[in-house]
């Protein structure tokens, strides 16, 4: 009740030809709006689906026995008493407060990008240019500032060897040295340790401030590497992944079909709540997107 957003719209949609009867559609299109609004059987209709009606107090009704809001899944997402009205007077002041203290709630982001430079990436021409390893990794730092802490590792190394750090994990005033840093990044002849990047990643992620701030892990690659990571072991990552504290784990697959349903990209995604992007995807608006989630 009086809040616009929460109004339900109502268009009435015409076409090419539609003028030939233009009185008659409207005069139908009224009484179909005039039968939503004051019906009762329309109001029935939408909580007939879940909607929950109002009782004679206007305060929404508890849901009927039969509504699909009872239904298991749902049931925790149900309240059955509403908290009362605040009694207190809302001002520009309060509610201006309000929002920063609900936009500094989280803190500020943690990012840590893993950067798949194993030599297969420029062999499969997704290394350099528009769109592609690089140069989606720089664009979609534009969404970090000052405030937030991020960095960068190439994963291609010798085995038992440490991922390198291009981007030191850390705070930047701006994120221009660190995109300029990963567009000058070398390929390696290595192979990409990609599960012992995602351990150590994690643990960066997790030390630190043990708060509600966000975390997002970002791997970027070709899926080559990953493809003799055995079963036991990728059991093992997505188990690690979920744990507590959470970090999304954003993978970007440069090949086609990378995020198939039950390969790692797509369960460490599922894991966490995040997210699998390949080449069906616009991987450069979406993967920004993600970071912007996260950062400041």
């Amino acid at each position: 009740s009086d809040v616009p957003v929460l109004d339900l719209p109502f268009v009435q949609v015409t076409w090419r030809g539609a003028e030939r009867d233009a009185d008659e559609r409207a005069a139908a299109v009224r009484d179909f709006h005039r039968w939503l609004s004051d019906d009762p059987g329309a109001q029935r209709q939408f909580t007939d689906d879940g909607f929950r009606g109002a009782g004679r107090d206007e305060r929404p009704a508890p849901p009927r026995k039969d509504s699909p809001l009872r239904a298991g899944a749902n049931e925790r997402a149900v309240r059955e008493q509403i908290p009362p009205r605040s009694g207190e007077t809302v001002t520009a002041a309060s509610l201006t407060d309000t929002l920063r203290r609900y936009r500094e709630a989280l803190g500020p982001g943690r990012v840590l990008y893993l950067l798949d430079n194993s030599t297969s990436m420029t062999d499969s021409q997704v290394w350099e240019g528009q769109g592609r390893a690089k140069d989606v990794v720089a664009r979609s730092m534009s969404s970090l500032g000052p405030k937030d802490t991020y960095g960068v590792r190439l994963l291609a190394v010798k085995k038992g060897e440490k991922a390198t750090d291009a981007v030191p994990f850390g705070a930047y005033a701006t994120p221009d040295g660190a995109r300029r840093t990963v567009a000058g990044a070398p390929v390696a002849d290595l192979d990409a340790r990609v599960a012992d990047g995602i351990r150590a990643g994690l643990a960066t992620l997790r030390d630190g401030p043990s708060d509600d701030r966000p975390r997002l892990l970002v791997l970027v690659t070709d899926d080559e590497d990953s493809a003799g990571i055995g079963k036991r072991e990728r059991d093992t990552l997505v188990a690690d992944a979920a744990a507590a504290p959470l970090v999304r784990i954003v993978t970007v697959s440069l090949r086609n079909g990378g995020c198939a349903p039950g390969g790692l990209d797509d369960r460490l995604g599922e894991a966490t709540g995040g997210r699998c992007l390949d080449l069906s995807d616009d991987i450069t608006t979406e993967l920004a997107a993600e970071v912007a989630k996260t950062g400041t």
